[in-house]
This record gives C-alpha cells, structure tokens and sequence, in this order.
C-alpha cells in the first residue's frame, strides 16, 4: 500500500518527490532534522521570531512538538519554544550542526 501512494505521488507531484528525496539524502546541502530544546538554553521562552533561527543558522521550523500535544505543522513567528519541545527544521547540514553545537550537542 505505501508503494502505491509513493508511486501515485511521484506521478501527481515529481517535484514534491524530488525535493523530498534530496532532503533525505542530504544533497543540495539541506537536511531535515528534529532538535530537542534543552531546558536553560537560549531558545526556552523565546518566540520563533526571537530566536533568530533563520538569519543565524539559515534553517527554517516546519513543526514543533511539546510534551503531551500533538504536532504543531508551520507554527507561525508567536510560537513559544519550551524546555523539551522537539523542533523539526529543514536546513543546511552546517547550520543544523552549528545550532545543535549551541544547544550543547542535544538532538
């Protein structure tokens, strides 16, 4: 059944499939990874728009997980980050490492 539906979606949408397919492989230098934020790190109680993701580590959150919730898909730059919510971002290999180092290595 899932090769179906893979099968149907690269037939009704290449594209989505082609991107897809190079984010998970890495190439193009974009990855999509999930980070857990420690609590009394520099992101617990900021905003998506404080934390300054994107101009500082060129990576974008496409959902966010807190504990008990479900999964929160394109949060909007009001979001507030807690200890323990589980962020996924789609960026640059180099930028997701560089923010995971600044977390203290925490995925």
């Amino acid at each position: 059944m899932l090769g179906g539906i893979r099968m149907a979606m690269a037939s009704l949408q290449p594209h989505v499939v082609d991107f897809m397919q190079m984010t998970a492989l890495g190439e193009e230098g974009l990855i999509i990874e999930e980070l857990s934020v420690p609590g009394g790190s520099f992101l617990v109680g900021k905003t998506l728009a404080e934390s300054e993701l994107k101009p500082k580590y060129g990576v974008t959150v496409i959902g966010i997980r807190s504990a008990g919730e479900r999964m929160a898909m394109n949060p909007g730059p009001d979001t507030r980050l807690k200890a323990d919510d589980i962020v996924v971002m789609i960026g640059p290999v180099s930028g997701l490492e560089k923010l995971s180092q600044d977390l203290g290595g925490v995925r």
